[in-house]
């Protein structure tokens, strides 16, 4: 890759150290050679440096990633920032713009190619940042394999630095064997696939002895199981002989039984029958016995009453002295009724009389006081 043109516009160290607000670079106007700069710091050195590739990030400023995923140009630009990078690889040149909306966080990216001296862009750019990417890619390499190699930023991480997985990742994309990867990455998969294979092949095997020492098991255990059926076959016929003569005596400890339960039937009966008695007896008695006391509580309420009768006997004379007594003195009640009757009367005739004496008496105090 050979640099053409840089053009920045919008970057805050460019800013700070120039107080510029753009900045273009012409490459072909630097003699050949090993070119340095020499400025102070915080000129704007390190900032020209990190935008001399096509690749949107700035490696001194990304730290170990040099993905664009891993990076932003918000923190390093202002305003509507813009990075136009022109380069020559393998003859042809191309032209990059990206475009920083840096209020609105915003980025739109594109790549150019020069045809017949027309800028044309390539096949698939549309702005969109993933397909830029993958165009810079595809023209320059991979970002990791590009800053380990032909660009090296400050602070760089070194080779000794790198994992094993990450030097043969670069080694195969700078030897472009990927397609040696591809073939040995299938070569691995179809292994897994014939170990897993072979594996369960094991497994399956492993099984089938074991299901063959069973059957020799199962087929010694049948022959001793016939033996132990001969010999137990004699122990049988003799078991069943006693149990011919066992059934007879149960047989007829059978009938005994039966005719046991008609007697142990008829004793329930009984037995029954005697409790049913015993218990209307038991009420019997027990009715007996409270009518017994109910006729001694009559029998002793009836003699009271004689004895209040005898008592009120002997002060007959008494109380038909007092019978008298009380029959004047209700007939005196009466004529005291009729007095106070007669006395209410006159009462409620003087109150009239009183409240029209009153009610003249009122008429005449108005009428003196209208006089």
């Amino acid at each position: 890759m050979i640099p053409i043109k840089l053009r920045l516009r919008g970057f805050k160290g460019i800013k700070a150290g120039m107080g510029l607000d753009e900045i273009t670079i012409d490459f072909t106007k630097i003699p050949d050679g090993i070119t340095a700069i020499n400025a102070p710091n915080g000129t704007g050195k390190t900032t020209i440096l990190d935008n001399i590739h096509a690749y949107r990030v700035m490696p001194y400023r990304a730290g170990n990633s040099y993905r664009p995923t891993a990076f932003t140009y918000y923190e390093h630009t202002y305003g509507d920032a813009e990075k136009e990078f022109i380069f020559e690889h393998d003859g042809v040149l191309y032209r990059s713009l990206v475009m920083i909306d840096t209020d609105r966080k915003k980025q739109e990216a594109y790549l150019y190619r020069l045809n017949s001296e027309e800028w044309k862009p390539c096949p698939g750019i549309d702005g969109k940042l993933e397909a830029y990417d993958r165009a810079i890619e595809e023209v320059l390499g991979s970002p990791e394999l590009y800053f380990t190699s032909i660009f090296r930023a400050q602070n760089a991480k070194a080779l000794s630095d790198y994992s094993k997985g990450d030097i043969k990742d670069i080694f195969v994309e700078l030897l472009n064997i990927s397609h040696l990867q591809a073939i040995g990455e299938k070569a691995r998969r179809i292994k897994q696939h014939l170990t897993g294979k072979v594996e369960i092949l094991m497994v399956e095997r492993k099984g089938l002895q074991d299901l063959v020492a069973t059957e020799q098991q199962k087929e010694d255990e049948h022959l001793s199981t016939i033996a132990d059926i001969d010999c137990l076959s004699g122990e049988i016929a003799s078991y069943e002989k006693e149990i011919a003569a066992l059934q007879e005596k149960i047989n007829e400890c059978d009938v005994k039984i039966g005719l046991q339960q008609k007697a142990q039937e008829e004793k329930n009966k009984i037995e029954a029958n005697l409790k049913a008695n015993q218990s209307k007896l038991t009420t019997l008695i027990a009715g007996a016995n409270n009518k017994g006391q109910a006729l001694e509580k009559k029998k002793d309420i009836i003699d009271a009453k004689i004895r209040h009768s005898q008592r009120l006997f002997d002060r007959l004379p008494i109380l038909r002295d007092m019978q008298g007594k009380k029959t004047a003195g209700e007939a005196a009640l009466e004529q005291i009724k009729g007095i106070i009757a007669t006395c209410d009367n006159e009462l409620a005739n003087l109150n009239h009389d009183l409240n029209n004496v009153l009610m003249a008496d009122r008429d005449i105090k108005e009428k003196e006081g209208k006089l």
